[in-house]
């Protein structure tokens, strides 16, 4: 045998029936017309919102149901529940279910957006392609071959369609990098379209005869290359043997002597900006050591930024020698990009030769994609470096809130902090809920931002 009972007057129609059965207990039944119940709520609360405002109706904390709502309820109120509390608690359901509405809606609605979007997203891009004039369509060709390290990027985008063609070879960048792998009259079709900017020659190939024909068709271009990629000592020799030697637009990237690098920069005064790029440097020479009376102070020299990028094999010995050799700067920015490493963790890239962290300067920003802590590297950063008010983390990876515990006394040394900022972090935004940043921002007021 089963006994029903009624609890409080949920609306006229809207009944919850509670089942106690004799061996299972108490459990709960199903809502009559539960998504229609859901439904009426919302619509009563965005109605109220309609009439009274966003303001007024949420922070009301009394049940606005209907008088019809209201009597029903304390006939069904087999509690004996006073006023208010008959009413609070009612008004707490009510907001739950409209909450639950709101979560079902807003589910079917992402799923409706990402159906559209499938569809429409081709279509916006055919269309913006059509409208872009074809100035700018060059410019994002560029943009793409810059991006590239071979050869390929010029004739995929040329074999789009007939307009991306007819921009292509009017565009001379493109055709201005050169491999081995290019036949004769491909490399003489390459020349042609390339106008007179510099070339890049990128011969990979470690079979001999193959790379002397080539370098011998691009040798009496030589006073316009701008690169030339040197696998090989053969590669080097061939070049001596075929007498190409003038070559003045040729920057040399090789070992690197950081006492002379370091003697060049401590005579530039008005040095303002200085880029440095880490591509697999894995030597570091010093034909004439420096003298210690030779260094200046650290951080004695103003510059307005400082950018460094680390790549691939990089030493890290490499980096030690060159952070010793710019520590006497005192940047405003510093920019460091870690990408691509071939072995060690990004963090270890960041110190000098004695742990200490590297980056110094008012504004710090970092780029690395690979995975890192990024809460230990802003406390080393704010715990030895005293001037930083901003730093900005551009880091896809590499951070684990739960295994991080901050006390009292840890946040004096943040003091000077006034701009923190997190892009990318997939894993912090996977760790950090809406709602936790919803509370925070009650209490930092407009101070927090944030966009997921």
């Amino acid at each position: 045998m089963s006994l029903y009972r009624r609890p409080f007057c949920v609306a006229g129609s809207q009944r919850r029936r509670w089942i106690m059965e004799r061996k299972h207990g108490f459990k709960q039944a199903t809502f009559q017309d539960m998504d229609n119940s859901g439904l009426d709520r919302l619509l009563k609360l965005l109605t109220c919102v309609k009439k009274k405002g966003m303001v007024e109706t949420f922070t009301e904390q009394r049940w606005c149901g209907t008088d019809e709502e209201k009597r029903c309820n304390r006939e069904s109120n087999p509690d004996f529940h006073p006023e208010p509390l008959i009413s609070l608690l009612q008004a707490l359901e009510e907001s739950k279910s409209c909450l639950d509405t709101l979560h079902d809606i807003r589910r079917h609605l992402w799923k409706r957006i990402r159906i559209l979007q499938k569809q429409v997203m081709p279509l916006v891009f055919e269309v913006g392609i059509k409208r872009l004039p074809d100035d700018v369509l060059a410019l994002i060709f560029e943009s793409g071959h810059r991006s590239t390290e071979t050869c390929e990027f010029s004739l995929s985008i040329s074999h789009v369609s007939c307009r991306f063609r007819q921009i292509a070879l009017r565009t001379p960048l493109l055709w201005t990098r050169y491999d081995d792998s290019h036949t004769e009259s491909q490399t003489q079709t390459f020349l042609a379209r390339s106008g007179q900017l510099g070339l890049e020659i990128l011969p990979y190939a470690t079979f001999v005869p193959a790379i002397r024909p080539f370098l011998q068709l691009l040798g009496t271009h030589s006073r316009r290359w701008s690169r030339l990629f040197i696998a090989t000592e053969e590669t080097e020799s061939i070049i001596t043997e075929l007498g190409i030697t003038h070559l003045p637009h040729l920057r040399v990237d090789g070992e690197i002597d950081v006492a002379s690098l370091a003697r060049a920069l401590y005579r530039m005064p008005n040095l303002r900006k200085f880029t440095l790029e880490f591509s697999g440097s894995k030597v570091v020479r010093e034909i004439h050591p420096l003298d210690p009376t030779e260094i200046p102070p650290p951080h004695s020299f103003h510059i307005d930024k400082l950018k460094l990028s680390i790549k691939y094999q990089t030493s890290r010995t490499v980096c030690h020698f060159v952070y010793a050799a710019l520590e006497y700067l005192l940047p405003s920015v510093v920019e460091m990009s870690i990408t691509q490493l071939a072995e060690g963790a990004p963090q270890h890239y960041l110190g000098n030769f004695k742990g200490k962290m590297f980056p110094y300067g008012i504004i710090v920003k970092f780029h690395i994609p690979q995975p890192f802590d990024i809460l230990v590297t802003l406390d080393e950063l704010v715990k030895q470096c005293p001037i930083v008010d901003t730093v900005y983390f551009d880091a896809q990876t590499g951070i684990d809130l739960s295994s991080w515990r901050f006390q009292a006394k840890d946040w004096s040394k943040y003091s000077a902090l006034r701009h923190l900022q997190f892009r990318n972090c997939d894993l912090l935004e996977k760790e950090i809920s809406e709602e936790f940043l919803l509370e925070l921002a009650d209490e930092a007021g407009g101070k927090l931002k944030w966009m997921l």
